[in-house]
């Protein structure tokens, strides 16, 4: 990678931290500067604004979650349950990267490039999920007489919320320490649930799911 590349890159995971933890309308290209150690001016010669900034960042979260489920998807040494389950992991911790703070700052107020994520994550996740679903049923490993678009809708809502501390305010907070604190747990157990509920069981018996 050369210096204007290194440079670009630096830029952007310095942006995409300030967005996540900030939201977009509250960060100004003074504070990825300052955060940089770097003068506006440099930081005009790579970007024009921090809209273009996150659109790059956008373009390359699409990137990143194609690549991986294509990846996966593509894998033809994956047995049906383990590429299932691996997806399902895969979408969770990509879209649980997208903060509720940025979520919000961007439906109210850059509702272009918002739609831009919410058409890819249907397509390239949600989509591709029920697919893969289809699959299973097709094959035998998934039950037939599960509601495919709730299962779906479930783990969208799941992604959404788990990690959403606001999400929590409305339960009793011995209920609330009792769910793990970090993403990834919090999915493994999420997905598991999931998992487990749509095999038949003869696919479980197989694959040592019980």
């Amino acid at each position: 990678m050369d210096k204007q590349a290194a440079n670009k890159k630096k830029i952007q995971d310095t942006a995409k931290h300030l967005f996540l933890t900030q939201g977009y309308t509250k960060v100004t290209m003074d504070d990825i500067a300052l955060n940089l150690g770097m003068s506006k001016k440099t930081l005009y010669k790579h970007f024009k604004g921090k809209y273009e900034l996150l659109a790059v960042i956008i373009e390359d979260f699409k990137s990143r979650m194609g690549d991986g489920v294509n990846k996966i998807l593509n894998n033809a040494d994956l047995e049906y349950p383990v590429k299932l389950k691996q997806m399902l992991k895969f979408i969770a911790v990509e879209l649980s990267d997208i903060s509720p703070i940025l979520i919000e700052d961007l439906q109210r107020n850059v509702p272009d490039l918002w739609e831009e994520i919410n058409n890819y994550k249907k397509e390239a996740a949600f989509n591709r999920f029920s697919r893969l679903i289809d699959e299973g049923v097709k094959n035998g490993h998934v039950s037939p007489n599960i509601n495919q678009p709730l299962v779906v809708a479930l783990y969208a809502s799941g992604i959404s919320n788990l990690i959403n501390a606001d999400f929590y305010s409305s339960m009793p907070e011995e209920m609330v320490q009792q769910i793990p604190s970090s993403p990834s747990e919090i999915f493994d157990h999420m997905i598991n649930i999931i998992y487990e509920g749509i095999l038949t069981e003869e696919t479980k018996k197989s694959f040592h799911v019980v």
